[in-house]
Order: structure tokens, then C-alpha cells, then sequence
């Protein structure tokens, strides 16, 4: 029962608990599980970075139009997600309970990705259709590969350092994936001459980094559940698993501070700085800095735990996003203090993203019943609906600051740009702060939750086949 366990601080480990040896992770699984990241983030970035610029200063589509088109397929596209993590808990084949849906999800992805950057020889009516068609289309095939390939991480070990590295490794490659995109992307369009072919070849590379994933990674913790998963399931879970709650009011909040910043950080270094041509610079350096901050992760929770480096980093992003605010027509301050948020940044991205995980044990523990698909799939609704609402509310404030693409802007216009890049961010970091006082799995416990589901698979086990409970557990 989940009184069976007090809860308890610190980063420490629970005494007197046997980790079993298939948890441990090998360089193999580790670097083809990476690869995949890579592969996804290819994908998920050369959307978020450059989509909405592509279709107002190439496409020629109105910031308002483009808000509104975020918002309404961002909320549909949440709907399907509860779906596909409802059919993933569903499934169970001789492939995995995972595999098959990032193998489908891998190919219609790399064909709609490409076919949102195809600027169709229509009028503007024409081309909105269009975005909205493909759009709906890209969330759709990429909530396939984005729910099953996370749900894999829950499945490869359950030991909670290793667990850190099965996230830390796929996230802190994950940042290469957007450094990759934020380095060559506009350099590729530039030789190419066409947003299409540049987008092809990245789909293309993509690919190929999904297969490694598919063919080397092992589902070790992949079962099948005794009941269906529901959409009234799933709400229950929501409600009941206040861990998970908490921890996804915390990272809606800090994605809509990142969604928020992805929306202007092109239109801040175009018309604020008027240094377009070193954005790519910047977003190098940054995503460096992410890249470190994500490597040093596993060390950092290690030392603090992972809820308070989460919560430290969190003070950090909250105060040096100020900072940035006071520095921001200084293009030294603007890189400096941009780093230095990335690396905070990068730390807390992987902490709070093994908190997730880690909630699909406290679930199982609680309720019977393990729900990979569902909690992956309520992770993606969250990204979806922070997306929608961040990208959207951006727009909306482009649009009612004035803004006209390729102009002379107004001051108030110059000022609201520079505002949703430094200093709104950083107050809805110290609202995304608040949820995460009262996350409660720790380490310790988390080691303890584990010991007794190993205890009630024994017991399960043994009750069917006849035999000694301990010898199964052995």
C-alpha cells in the first residue's frame, strides 16, 4: 500500500537494497539511444527555431494569422496525444510495446517535416490552408515518435542513478541536435537557395539516427498491462499521482518560458540589435553552454538531489533572465548572460525531465498498473499546450505591438520584443518555481518504491508458478 513508505530527503540511496545487474547501462545502449534523441531533436527544432519566421518573412503569412494557426493546431494536436499514449499502454507485440510505434512515427515524421516547408504557389488564403493541413499533420506523426521513444526510457533500467544517464544522455544529445540545427540550418538554406532541400537533407540525417535507436536499444521493463488504459484512467492517474502533477505544472511553465524566447529571439537580434547575421552565433554559444549544463547534470543531481538542482537552477534562470532585461542592448551582456541562463538551463532540463520518469514507478506503486504511454503521452499534451499558448502569445503580441515584417518598428514595438526576450521569461520562472517545493520522490524513496514492486513481482510470480517468492526475485 502507498502508506508502506515514509517519505524521506536528501539525494542519498535507500541501505540495503540490491540493484539488479540488467540495469546497468551499456555505451551501446547509451550512444544508440543518444542517437535517437538526436535524430527527434533534428526533427522537433528545425520546426520550433524557424517555422513561424519561415512563414512570415518567406511564405508572407500575416504574425497573427501564424499565432492563431499555433493555438488552434496545438490544442487539437493535444487531444491525439492522450490517444496515441492510450493505444501505446494498449499495445504489446513481438517487436515491444514501443518499438513499432517509433519506427512509424520516424517515417510519416520525416515526410511531413519536409512538407511544412514547402511554399506552395498559392494565394495567401491558399498557403494558410496549407500550414494548417501540414501542421496538424507534422503534430500528429511526431506525438507517434515523441510518446514511444520517451516511454522507452522508463523500459531500459530502473536503477535511479542510471536512470539520470538513460535521460541525461538523450537530452544533453538532444542539445547537439538543436545546435546543429541552429548552426547549419541557415547556412544549408543559403547554398541550397530553397528551404526545402536543406529541410530534406536534416530529415534525411534524422533517419538514420532513429535506426539506431530501433535496432540497439532493449526494452527490459516493457509489460503488458492486466487492464485497458482509458482517457478517465488517465485523468485519475493525473489527479491521484500528485508528484507528477506538480512536476508538470513546474516544466509547463518553464517550456512556455523557452517557447516564449524561441518566438523572438530572431525578431530581437533582426530589428533589436540589428545584427541579424550573428543570431546564428548566439545560438551556438547558448546551446554550448545548454550542452555543458546537461553533461554536468548527473554529477550536479548526484551532489543536491535532483529536486533541489532543480529548483537552485530555477532561481538562476529567474534572476540572470533580470539581468539580461538591464543588459539588453549591450550585444557582450546579451551572450554573456545568455550562456550563463543556458547552462542553468541544460541542468534543469534533465532533472526535471528523470522527475517525470520516475513518477511512472510512484504510479505503478500506487495504482498497480504501469502507465509509460500515458505519462510520456501527458508530457507531450503539456509541450503541445505550452507551445501553442507561448508561440501564440507571441504572435499576438507582435501583432498588437505594431510589428510589420522587414520595416523600420516604433520604439514600443523595439520595447516589447526586447520584453518577451528577457524579462517575461523571467518572471514566469519564479511562478514555474513555486509546484516544485512539494515534489516528494526523492532518491531514497524512489530506491524504497522500487524494492517493494520487485517484491510484489516475486510474490506474483512465484503465487503462479508455485515456487519460493525469494528465489524468483533472485
Amino acid at each position: 500500500m502507498a502508506t508502506d513508505i515514509a517519505a524521506s530527503g536528501g539525494a542519498g540511496t535507500a541501505a540495503g537494497i540490491t540493484k539488479n545487474p540488467k540495469d546497468k547501462v551499456s555505451f551501446l545502449v547509451a550512444f544508440s539511444y543518444g542517437a535517437g534523441s538526436f535524430g527527434a531533436n533534428l526533427t522537433y527544432f528545425v520546426m520550433a527555431t524557424y517555422l513561424m519566421f519561415f512563414y512570415t518573412d518567406s511564405v508572407g503569412l500575416k504574425a497573427a494569422a501564424v499565432a492563431t494557426m499555433f493555438l488552434v493546431t496545438k490544442c487539437i494536436d493535444a487531444i491525439t496525444d492522450i490517444m496515441w499514449g492510450i493505444i501505446v499502454d494498449n499495445t504489446s507485440t513481438r517487436w515491444g510495446k514501443f518499438k513499432p510505434f517509433i519506427f512509424v512515427g520516424t517515417s510519416l515524421t520525416v515526410l511531413t517535416t519536409i512538407a511544412l516547408y514547402i511554399s506552395p504557389d498559392f494565394d495567401e488564403a491558399g498557403k494558410l490552408v496549407y500550414a494548417y493541413a501540414t501542421y496538424i499533420l507534422w503534430n500528429m506523426t511526431f506525438s507517434i515518435l515523441d510518446t514511444s521513444y520517451w516511454s522507452l526510457s522508463s523500459a531500459i533500467t530502473q536503477d535511479p542513478d542510471e536512470r539520470v544517464k538513460v535521460v541525461a544522455v538523450p537530452r544533453t544529445v538532444a542539445a547537439f541536435g538543436q545546435l546543429a540545427i541552429s548552426a547549419f540550418t541557415l547556412p544549408l538554406v543559403r547554398i541550397l537557395g530553397s528551404w526545402t532541400m536543406a529541410v530534406t537533407i536534416i530529415m534525411i540525417t534524422a533517419a538514420a539516427c532513429l535506426l539506431l535507436t530501433l535496432l540497439f536499444v532493449p526494452e527490459n521493463y516493457s509489460t503488458k498491462r492486466e487492464t485497458s488504459q482509458s482517457p478517465v484512467q488517465i485523468a485519475k492517474m493525473f489527479v491521484k499521482n500528485t508528484p507528477f502533477t506538480l512536476i508538470m505544472i513546474s516544466m509547463f511553465l518553464l517550456e512556455m518560458v523557452s517557447n516564449i524566447k524561441g518566438c523572438f529571439q530572431l525578431y530581437f537580434f533582426k530589428y533589436n540589435l540589428g545584427m541579424e547575421n550573428v543570431v546564428q552565433y548566439y545560438l551556438t554559444l547558448t546551446l554550448v553552454f545548454q550542452l555543458i549544463g546537461s553533461s554536468l547534470s548527473p554529477f550536479i543531481s548526484k551532489l543536491f538531489g535532483k529536486k533541489n538542482s532543480t529548483i537552485g537552477c530555477y532561481i538562476a534562470m529567474s534572476v540572470f533572465g533580470a539581468a539580461l532585461f538591464l543588459f539588453q542592448h549591450e550585444y557582450w551582456g546579451v551572450m554573456i548572460i545568455g550562456a550563463i541562463i543556458s547552462f542553468f538551463t541544460g541542468v534543469a532540463n534533465i532533472t526535471g525531465f528523470s522527475m517525470i520518469v520516475d513518477c511512472i514507478e510512484y504510479n505503478e506503486w500506487k495504482t498497480g498498473e504501469r502507465s509509460e504511454g500515458a505519462v510520456f503521452s501527458l508530457n507531450i499534451f503539456k509541450s503541445q499546450i505550452s507551445n501553442a499558448i507561448g508561440v501564440a502569445f507571441g504572435g499576438y503580441v507582435l501583432a498588437w505591438a505594431g510589428f510589420v515584417a522587414n520595416t523600420d518598428l516604433s520604439a514600443h514595438t523595439l520595447f516589447w520584443i526586447g520584453a518577451m526576450f528577457t524579462f517575461i521569461p523571467a518572471i514566469l520562472t519564479i511562478f514555474a518555481l513555486i509546484p516544485m517545493f512539494k515534489y516528494e520522490i526523492t532518491e531514497k524513496r524512489f530506491l524504497e518504491i522500487v524494492a517493494i514492486l520487485r517484491e510484489r513481482r516475486a510474490a506474483k510470480a512465484a503465487a503462479e508458478a508455485g515456487t519460493d517468492p525469494a528465489a524468483v526475485a533472485n
